[in-house]
């Protein structure tokens, strides 16, 4: 399920030191990794320009995310940045916080977004 997550390094010497590339790695249907640094990734979720509740929802989730640094969603682009601390947080630790919270915010209609 998250074979799109963790992609294989390189055995190729030039390449062996770099970061796998998950751009483009679509993490959940609608969401896509579109740039990712440790400490920073940038998401293109499809949902953010629909669906204003949704993405009010998403920002006090990530408010209150003890990694996340800070973040920026533009709804209009279907896009959120975030800047998280990567310090001791595999890439899958990420994937799978990321994943929880666009699953809250998802589902939970009821968070208080006032």
């Amino acid at each position: 399920m998250f074979q799109q997550l963790k992609s294989p390094f390189t055995s190729d010497p030039k390449t062996a030191e770099k970061s796998p590339d998950y751009s483009n790695q679509e993490i959940i249907p609608g969401c896509r990794i579109v740039h990712s640094v440790p400490g920073r990734i940038r998401l293109r979720i499809d949902r953010l320009s629909q669906d204003a509740a949704f993405a009010k929802r998403l920002n006090h989730l990530l408010a209150a995310e003890t990694i996340v640094l800070s973040h920026r969603l533009n709804p209009t682009a279907a896009s959120l940045a975030i800047t998280y601390e990567a310090a001791g947080l595999s890439e899958l630790d990420l994937g799978f916080r990321l994943i929880n919270l666009l699953n809250l915010a998802n589902s939970d209609s009821n968070l208080e977004t006032s």
